[in-house]
């Protein structure tokens, strides 16, 4: 699918009110999003990873401001005064509501034409630091931030090695690109079933997003376009076929961490144990994706009842008590009924709090 088939204004609308919807979950109890938090915010790890490389290349650009023609910032002293000052800020991520939404927006847009318009997506990274020497090494940084299409990017890197330094440029560069995007083309992912992550997430009209639909799979018997519930089911994260790399908030400041595929065969008995540990915090044991599926489904789409739930339900001594203040209060209140998926998963981690 080519790049002009896409209309880039519906996804800027759609990238906005995603932000929105979810920054509205996760703040309403929460005064900033740390960087470990950032890492796990949504089940769409892609945007969640775009969103770290945002967020340090405006830090990057903010240090560079602190250059002063009166000091010597070439002195081994100053370089390394500024590499442990970076290296001790990293650790203490802390964004308000406010800072973040641009950054997300700018991730779920970024995510998606990745996945749509991949081309269009590198020659922006090209762009990007058009008016500074063009770097390698800044491309080879880029790839631990990549999940989507990410053979093309290694493709792009390969053949950026094989010319000589000297005669890189960005308009070298762009025109590498366009040649590896075209000799490449096996490597692009489909899009069908990322769009479905999105949309499990916070509903897409795909008939907005492409200027004609792609698959029938999205459209109803009357031939318009399937519009996905607002109300996301709790996803078990799909492992595309292209390498699935691990990031680390710790690997983002020079120590990548990759996960192994021999851990993959260990992945459902780690999950189960994870799963039934005992918790803490109930709050912080919901994930976002959950705390949308339990306010709609069980608290009629209210975050404040919600948020109130919770609250209420960790001040109880036990379990006998929560449940049943559970069964007693919230259960007739809104109806729920007590052997439906979301309240049996609503009430297993309410046990992980009080086993």
């Amino acid at each position: 699918m080519s790049a002009d088939q896409i209309n880039f204004e519906e996804i800027n609308k759609y990238s906005q009110a995603f932000a929105q919807r979810l920054s509205d979950y996760f703040f309403i109890d929460h005064d900033t999003i740390e960087g470990k938090d950032i890492l796990k915010f949504c089940d769409i790890q892609q945007v969640n990873l775009l969103i770290l490389k945002n967020l340090f290349e405006k830090w990057q650009s903010e240090t560079s401001k602190l250059r002063s023609p009166y000091f010597d910032y070439n002195r081994s002293e100053v370089k390394q005064a500024l590499e442990t000052f970076m290296n001790a800020l990293s650790q203490y991520i802390a964004i308000q509501k406010v800072h973040f939404m641009p950054l997300l927006t700018e991730a779920t847009r970024d995510s998606l034409i990745l996945i749509l318009a991949p081309e269009k997506f590198y020659e922006q990274e090209i762009q990007r630091n058009a008016h500074t020497q063009f770097s390698i090494r800044r491309w080879e940084d880029i790839q631990k931030y990549i999940q989507y299409n990410k053979q093309l990017l290694k493709a792009f890197i390969e053949q950026l090695r094989k010319i000589d330094p000297a005669q890189l440029n960005t308009a070298r560069a762009s025109e590498v690109l366009s040649r590896v995007y075209t000799d490449n083309q096996r490597y692009i992912e489909p899009v069908d079933w990322r769009l479905k992550n999105f949309s499990d997430v916070f509903q897409m009209d795909i008939d907005k997003i492409y200027k004609r639909p792609l698959n029938p799979s999205f459209a109803n018997q009357d031939n318009t376009t399937k519009i996905i519930e607002d109300v996301p089911t709790i996803i078990t994260q799909k492992t595309p076929k292209a390498e699935t790399v691990q990031v680390t908030q710790n690997s983002l400041v020079g120590n990548p961490v990759v996960l192994n595929d021999t851990l993959k065969s260990t992945h459902s008995n780690l999950l189960d144990n994870f799963q039934k540990a005992k918790i803490q915090d109930i709050r912080a044991a919901i994930s976002l994706n959950q705390k949308f599926l339990f306010t709609n489904r069980l608290f009629n789409g209210d975050s404040f009842a919600f948020n109130d739930a919770i609250t209420r339900i960790e001040s109880c001594r036990d379990l006998s008590e929560a449940t049943q203040v559970i069964t007693q209060e919230y259960a007739p209140k809104y109806l729920w009924e007590m052997d439906s998926e979301e309240v049996i998963s609503f009430m297993e981690i309410v046990g992980r709090r009080f086993d």
